[in-house]
């Protein structure tokens, strides 16, 4: 099919669309589905298979640098190739048929994970080993057309302020339900921590959530026809100089505010991949308390986000978003801190409500910051390239995966974590207090002071950068 730009086309593209509540609902609720997979993953699948499946550490370790490795090909390339006009993009549009078909794909591979082969780790822990590996990178791939084009999209269909804050506002509702019914309704109601059927059943449950969700994203993810226009004309123009991602890619890093997010979010991507593998162990290792505990404790996290989000939103709006963004980041520096100390399930909760509090402000502009960088390096390369964009970044946070992994896993080794105790003593439990919150809090705060001093995509010049990308858009 020809998907060449027509005068009907480009008279089109001079056109906005407003957007029904409907619409609104619809796409952020694709932000639920997000953040259920990365707390769920987070929260559960090194626990599930280090302490219930016996799969050592190390091979943990090691199928977690494989799929770093893939990573480094999958994520920016996969996200490159997606954002390329095909016959279908002008009845369906460019980004609705990948987000769509990744969001049920990526559901069924996520729940996989959790029905490993049913054989003795201990004894022969290659052919779990070899399915995790397998598994995780099919579900990763699925993720990773999911994330980079429901979030690129989101830059390009909510262009003014008022829509993007929007937007923001309902994506962090979905994030957070999507947070609570992984954390706190789902780990704790179904899981038994020495019960491996308790895992496949809650999988069973995830599985239906996540493709009731996969159905509801749909209607939001109808691309307007505007944008799909937009998309077509660009590429018409661009096609006899076409952009290699090679050309993205550097032209992206030359962009001191985008490298200073990219570093900035592998810090947080570590600490917070750091907290969130180590819930389950720091409850039952550290305090010696059931799983179910992990309800209060993130019902208290919930809480303090949601309750302060939009106090953070008046001082982001006050002090600009850069300074609230490199704030946030020391304040959950701060937060994380105090698991080297927590003796309680009281503090525990504590701590954790605090950590809510912090975190809703830099979460809270999250989706402004990456609009920003986005749209300066798409004034530079010419054309649109945000799901690429979200692709680099997405290799970067799955990057802070191995590294996380590999900390947890060298703690425990020189520890003497003993996966098969049910709580751990001496310096293995000092180990899961260190990657529970110490190293967190530490790349937090530096990640903060960095982004606050360096990052400068505001005022005259995000106002000339925007100027610049209606120009391109006419």
């Amino acid at each position: 099919m020809d998907i060449k730009a027509n005068d009907k086309m480009i008279k089109q593209n001079e056109t906005e669309e407003k957007y029904s509540m409907g619409k609104f609902f619809s796409y952020s609720s694709a932000w639920f589905m997000d953040t259920f997979f990365l707390v769920y993953f987070g929260q559960v699948v090194v626990y599930y298979y280090e302490k219930v499946v016996l799969l050592d550490i190390i091979w943990l370790a090691i199928a977690y640098s494989i799929f770093s490795i893939w990573n480094a090909f999958n994520d920016p390339l996969l996200a490159f190739f997606t954002e390329k006009p095909r016959t279908w993009t002008r009845k369906y549009g460019l980004r609705t048929l990948w987000i769509i078909s990744a969001a049920f794909l990526g559901s069924i591979t996520f729940v996989l994970i959790f029905f490993p082969p049913n054989v003795d780790a201990v004894a022969n822990p290659i052919p779990i080993f070899i399915y995790f590996v397998i598994i995780v990178c099919l579900y990763d791939a699925f993720y990773t057309i999911f994330n980079s084009n429901y979030t690129g999209a989101s830059v390009t269909i909510f262009k003014t302020n008022k829509q993007r804050r929007k937007i923001a506002g309902s994506a962090l509702i979905f994030s957070t339900l999507g947070s609570f019914t992984a954390s706190a309704l789902i780990i704790p109601t179904f899981i038994e921590k020495s019960n491996p059927e308790s895992y496949s059943f809650a999988a069973i449950i995830v599985l239906i959530i996540l493709l009731i969700n996969s159905f509801i994203i749909i209607p939001g993810m109808k691309e307007p026809e505007f944008l799909t226009n937009r998309y077509i004309i660009a590429y018409e123009k661009a096609k006899k100089e076409d952009v290699s991602f090679k050309k993205v890619l550097k032209v992206a890093l030359k962009k001191k505010n985008f490298l200073m997010y990219l570093i900035a979010y592998l810090f947080f991507s570590i600490a917070y991949n750091l907290n969130y593998n180590s819930s389950l162990y720091f409850i039952t290792d550290v305090l010696q308390e059931s799983i179910s505990i992990n309800m209060i404790a993130q019902l208290g996290f919930i809480l303090g986000f949601i309750l302060f989000m939009p106090i953070w939103l008046k001082i982001a709006k006050r002090i600009g978003h850069a300074k609230s963004f490199g704030i946030g980041y020391i304040l959950l520096g701060i937060a994380y801190l105090p698991f080297m100390w927590a003796t309680t399930v009281i503090e525990y909760i504590i701590y954790y409500t605090i950590g809510g509090i912090f975190y809703a402000a830099s979460a809270s502009i999250l989706v402004a910051i990456i609009a920003d960088t986005y749209d300066e390096v798409v004034v530079a390369l010419g054309r649109h390239h945000e799901a690429t964009l979200q692709g680099i970044t997405n290799f970067f946070f799955r990057f802070s995966y191995l590294i996380a992994i590999g900390i947890i896993a060298v703690i425990h080794i020189f520890t003497g974590f003993d996966a098969k105790a049910s709580y751990q003593v001496g310096a293995a439990a000092i180990g899961v207090r260190i990657h529970t919150g110490l190293i967190g809090g530490i790349l937090c705060i530096i990640a903060g002071i960095m982004f606050l001093l360096v990052y400068d995509m505001k005022g005259k010049k995000k106002r000339k950068i925007q100027e610049k990308l209606k120009e391109l858009e006419k």
